[in-house]
């Protein structure tokens, strides 16, 4: 299954999948840029119309990379991705944290955004790193939102809530039974809305509650669900298969 958002602002779209297309094991999937046909289509459901599949080495960083068509720029460890190639698919990986993919008149991008890449400025870094590709410092940059934790199931305290808690305040925590919740989906929308950016999509399923979704802190599970963003004309009459 997946879910598929069209950005309005050019012709590109992004797929945020469920556990019923499986991510293949990292050893079949390396970080870094794969042309291999079979792969890509057993990563994104897609047979035919996807040239590439990109992927870095999430580190929890705020690190963003350019895809060209021979290489990822810079090292493979990031947590964001940006092209302005078409058919090249940039894609993460996630349990509870949470997928964000980015369009702009000429490009797209996709991050890794935990509560560290939140709070060192992964969303910055990204909507900085598509602007600059596009050579427009105002670009308008349109995001989607994909599956992430919930509040309710986000426990968070110790050291790591007194560090989001420098940067945000109390606003990005909730109350749940007398214990402290970070609301990551909150920290996602005031960081776009710092920026400038509008979040025209978000899938507010809970890794954690919804059975066909991953979640670490829900069951320690090692798999990840894919999200993925692709631009390109042949867009409009694509499928997903699943």
């Amino acid at each position: 299954m997946a879910w598929r958002y069209d950005f309005s602002n050019q012709q590109a779209s992004v797929f945020f999948l469920d556990n019923s297309t499986p991510a293949p094991k990292r050893e079949l999937w390396p970080a870094g840029l794969c042309f291999d046909d079979e792969l890509i289509t057993q990563v994104t459901g897609i047979g035919g119309g996807i040239e590439a599949l990109a992927r870095a080495y999430q580190h929890h960083s705020n690190q963003v990379r350019i895809v060209e068509r021979d290489r990822i720029v810079g090292p493979v460890e990031a947590d964001g991705l940006v092209t302005g190639l078409d058919s090249f698919a940039l894609a993460v990986l996630t349990a509870d944290c949470v997928p964000v993919a980015f369009s702009t008149k000429g490009a797209v991008g996709i991050a890794h955004c935990g509560w560290k890449g939140i709070v060192g400025g992964i969303l910055a870094e990204s909507v900085k790193a598509i602007r600059e590709l596009v050579g427009d410092p105002s670009a308008n940059v349109e995001a989607a939102v994909g599956p992430h934790i919930c509040v309710e199931c986000y426990e968070f305290e110790g050291p790591s809530k007194a560090e989001v808690k420098k940067k945000y305040g109390d606003s990005a925590f909730r109350t749940v039974l007398a214990s402290s919740h970070l609301d990551l989906g909150a920290l996602i929308s005031y960081e776009l809305s710092e920026l400038g950016v509008s979040a025209d999509f978000t899938n507010d399923q809970c890794t954690n509650q919804t059975d066909t979704l991953n979640s670490y802190r829900g069951d320690g599970s090692e798999l990840r669900q894919t999200s993925f963003v692709v631009k390109g004309p042949w867009l409009g009459s694509l499928m997903v298969d699943g």
